[in-house]
């Protein structure tokens, strides 16, 4: 254990003593990076703790979890079951004694812990896990009112951009952590085996920009292979924009377009991966300032990326040459980001595995544990 980390464990044991409540309703529905970010936290926290309580989406983990393997004294409570209908109620399940960590933090949550019932012991004691800054006026008003928690709880941000805005809005307790990742096996090398749109099919990450790209490859007989991770066959599954993009993509007939059907699990999911460049050209509007599941998989698994500009997946290009940034909206500099990369494949897919590497270490559990509990 590196320094930090065992600077981090002295103040979980501190701060974190038993029991440990982990909140994130959504954990168990099958939304992967959800229940991944949970596993990793208790992974983080096991060397230090021997006691949890998650408050998710399930009355008891989903299979395939580690984290029920690490020897914890692990509860688990249905979100919205009696002493857990609220977020208050949950973070009331660690006493005083104990830590509470919201792992999807909105403005909500801290104006639900600053009205009263709530000691300012446990407020001190209570973590949100911010990923995305407050872009809206309403939700920076929201963040102003919930004095109590601005004050007292311990805002943990993904993101230099989220840190600055929670410190704009009257955060006084913020911390900067790495977005904690159980990384896969070091990637070996592999040869470009196709295209990934990883995740799910949403306009802000750039499905129109992907319909087009599709269409262009089928009138030219382009011959690159493209895996869409999520099927367009069900359309209800998806927003009212998305409908005719995916009747588009149909419509192309690109033969050299696969798509999968159901729900992967983690390692098919991470398969998809080998060999892959993977599109990750979100709208910096939407995804400016958030960190990219999907791009730190990708770059963890030694797959290259293609990334917008003014996004975190564009800075992981930067820092590590493994990939190329495009403009959001420019399908032809997509197109060619694709052929470049194709062309290119061995070096930034070297680059990729060198990255992942570092990426490992940089979001470790332990690493979470220590920056976002050791000394300031």
């Amino acid at each position: 254990m590196s320094e930090a980390s065992a600077a981090g464990g002295e103040a979980a044991r501190g701060s974190a003593a038993a029991p440990l409540v982990l909140i994130e309703p959504r954990v168990g529905k099958g939304r992967g990076h959800y229940d991944e970010l949970a596993d990793a936290v208790l992974v983080g926290f096991a060397e230090h703790t021997r006691s949890a309580v998650m408050v998710g989406g399930l009355a008891e983990p989903p299979t395939g979890w580690s984290a029920t393997s690490l020897g914890m004294d692990l509860a688990w409570i249905r979100h919205g079951a009696p002493g857990a209908r609220s977020e208050r109620e949950a973070c009331g399940l660690a006493g005083t004694a104990g830590h509470a960590l919201i792992l999807t933090a909105r403005a909500a949550h801290a104006l639900a812990l600053a009205r009263p019932g709530l000691s300012r012991e446990l407020l001190e004691r209570t973590s949100l896990l911010f990923h995305w800054p407050p872009r809206s006026a309403f939700e920076r008003c929201l963040h102003r009112v919930a004095a109590r928690a601005r004050r007292h709880c311990l805002a943990l941000a993904t993101t230099d951009a989220v840190r600055d805005s929670l410190r704009a809005v009257g955060w006084r307790r913020v911390r900067r952590i790495a977005y904690p990742v159980i990384a896969p096996p070091p990637p070996q090398a592999t040869s470009f085996r196709h295209v990934l749109m990883a995740g799910s099919l949403r306009f802000n990450k750039g499905l129109a920009d992907l319909a087009a790209l599709i269409e262009r490859w089928s009138a030219r007989g382009e011959a690159t292979p493209i895996l869409l991770q999520s099927s367009t066959k069900h359309p209800s599954r998806h927003g009212r924009r998305e409908g005719p993009l995916l009747r588009r993509i149909e419509a192309a007939g690109y033969p050299l377009l696969r798509e999968h059907e159901g729900t992967l699990d983690r390692a098919a999911y991470r398969g998809n991966f080998r060999g892959a460049i993977t599109l990750a050209a979100y709208d910096p509007r939407t995804f400016g300032g958030q960190v990219s599941g999907v791009a730190l998989d990708a770059i963890l698994s030694g797959s290259p990326i293609v990334a917008s500009e003014d996004t975190e997946p564009a800075k992981l290009v930067r820092e590590f040459g493994c990939g190329v940034v495009v403009r959001f909206g420019d399908v032809a500099s997509l197109d060619e980001a694709v052929r470049s990369s194709r062309d290119d494949w061995e070096s930034l897919s070297a680059r990729a595995r060198t990255a992942a590497a570092t990426l490992a270490s940089r979001h470790h559990p332990g690493s979470f544990v220590a920056d976002a509990f050791g000394p300031a």
